[in-house]
């Protein structure tokens, strides 16, 4: 349940950056984003307390209109995802 919350935690950090990321950019919605994009917007490395060593092993991001997703324990009982 640890882990759980921290990875939620990170996913909502990345959530945010693709926000500041977005409106700083002037970006529209649907378009694609990328791990390059938003990295100078994370305050601190992320990666999944399951057994993640950084983000790009950890974590999915594919445009503005989707949440990030937990690459590590995407499903089951105890995944990793962000409810809105």
């Amino acid at each position: 349940m640890a882990r759980q919350t921290s990875c939620i935690v990170n996913l909502r950090q990345i959530d945010g950056a693709i926000q500041s990321w977005a409106v700083e950019k002037g970006k529209q919605a649907g378009q694609p984003v990328t791990y390059q994009d938003i990295n100078p917007y994370l305050r601190n490395k992320v990666a999944c307390p399951a057994g993640g060593t950084g983000f790009l092993d950890s974590y999915e991001i594919k445009s503005l209109d989707e949440a990030p997703v937990c690459s590590r324990v995407a499903s089951g009982q105890y995944a990793h995802k962000i409810q809105f």
